[in-house]
């Protein structure tokens, strides 16, 4: 019972100190500006490339599993 009650006072102070532990922007800030990575224009090729890559280890897979059940 003691071990449940230090868990949960411990969960309650880390989320406490979560919740706490940024401050607020200035009004100087620009946090609406251009991103700091391109990451948005390389979506679309990385997840193309993600599910090619995908399928062809998925078919090495199955041609490996019915070479192994015939012999």
């Amino acid at each position: 019972m003691a071990r449940k009650t230090i868990v949960l006072l411990l969960v309650f102070f880390f989320s406490i100190l979560e919740v706490t532990a940024q401050t607020g922007f200035d009004d100087d800030v620009d946090d609406v500006g251009t991103p700091a990575a391109p990451i948005n224009n390389h979506l679309v090729i990385a997840t193309c490339v993600a599910v090619c890559l995908g399928y062809i280890r998925i078919k090495q897979i199955s041609k490996l599993k019915n070479t192994q059940r015939d012999l």
